[in-house]
């Protein structure tokens, strides 16, 4: 018997002489409350809940080779359980019935499907997770270095996604040993870090496993680190590739090409807290964008270069106004070949 939205459910009750004789009359039956001694009192009957989802969303970026896990959560009575619902896990992972995603990628590729939670009151699918498996060696580089204040430090990202310095001071010879800054809560690194000095702080932006922008940042004592900063991603992309940070005017760009083959970039004011929301700079009309950035200011100019999914260089350059942007020019390729990812 269906429930009312109240939780009550209707019913025909014998009330006087024998079947088939006798008359049946119709009842509601509340969750409180008691009946009459010449009717019969049923116990409410449990009603079950459709199933719906809570939390359905898997990191876009995983790393071949780099166990991952994840819960899929649905709210339902009875406890809705797990399936497929369409497409297939990347190879290496398994989804159990109480909704947990786990194992090691084992096959770089991008990957589609959908999750089914169920129980006796219905199904509902999850939104299409869409997961790409990168091969971490091609996504680590080596280095970024910059100065700050007498110092050189090299800062790169090691095999166990974490981020590491060494930093040398007025002598040649006055190398200090590695130091480990660690990764951000919940994810490891990928990609070249990029260092740059603004307002007497240094910044190191790296893009994360799950495909946003992290950075840590040291002040004037050289024991002032602050810790993992989570700039977020694009709202229709996640990041891919390494960033390009660069001062101009006194704000601090950081440059990345999303996932859906597009530079955007966020940037940062005079104050530590003046952060201005990811921005969209598209890509060239010919050929979407692959790789890393590299931007560089010259004559009050800033120039970014990135590299084409067709092979060729193409750059975007801001002028002296924050809104005077120049379209993409195509610099094109040598004649003998095609440019690889990483930008000029």
């Amino acid at each position: 018997q269906k429930a009312n939205s109240d939780g009550s459910i209707k019913v025909e009750e014998y009330n006087v002489g024998n079947p088939p004789n006798g008359r049946y009359n119709t009842r509601t039956l509340s969750t409180s409350g008691d009946w009459p001694d010449n009717f019969i009192h049923f116990k409410d009957l449990p009603t079950g809940k459709k199933p719906k989802f809570t939390a359905s969303s898997v990191a876009s970026t995983l790393m071949k080779g780099e166990p991952y896990k994840y819960k899929f959560k649905a709210s339902g009575k009875p406890v809705p359980r797990f399936s497929i619902a369409s497409g297939s896990l990347p190879p290496g992972l398994k989804l159990t019935t109480k909704g947990v995603l786990s194992g090691t990628p084992s096959k770089v590729g991008s990957y589609d499907f959908k999750v089914k939670a169920k129980n006796s009151a219905g199904s509902v699918n999850s939104p299409s997770q869409a997961v790409k498996v990168v091969d971490p060696a091609a996504r680590r580089s080596s280095r970024s270095a910059v100065v700050s204040d007498g110092y050189m430090f090299v800062f790169s990202v090691g095999k166990d996604g974490r981020l590491y310095y060494r930093s040398r001071g007025e002598s040649k010879n006055d190398w200090i040993d590695w130091k480990n800054l660690g990764r951000p809560a919940g994810t490891t690194l990928v990609g070249q870090p990029t260092a740059v000095v603004s307002d007497g702080y240094m910044f190191i932006h790296v893009v994360g496993a799950d495909g946003k922008l992290y950075y840590r940042s040291r002040g004037e004592s050289k024991n002032d680190w602050i810790n993992w900063t989570d700039r977020g991603a694009p709202a229709a992309t996640t990041l891919v590739g390494s960033p390009s940070a660069v001062v101009s005017d006194g704000y601090m760009f950081i440059h990345v090409v999303g996932a859906d083959g597009k530079l955007y970039y966020r940037s940062r004011g005079e104050s530590k807290n003046d952060w201005i929301n990811w921005t969209d700079r598209g890509a060239p009309a010919a050929t979407t964008l692959v790789g890393s950035p590299s931007a560089v200011v010259s004559d009050r100019y800033m120039f970014i270069h990135v590299v084409g999914k067709n092979g060729k260089w193409y750059y975007r350059s801001r002028g002296e106004s924050k809104n005077d942007w120049i379209d993409w020019v195509d610099r094109g390729k040598p004649p003998a070949t095609t440019l690889a990812r990483v930008a000029p």
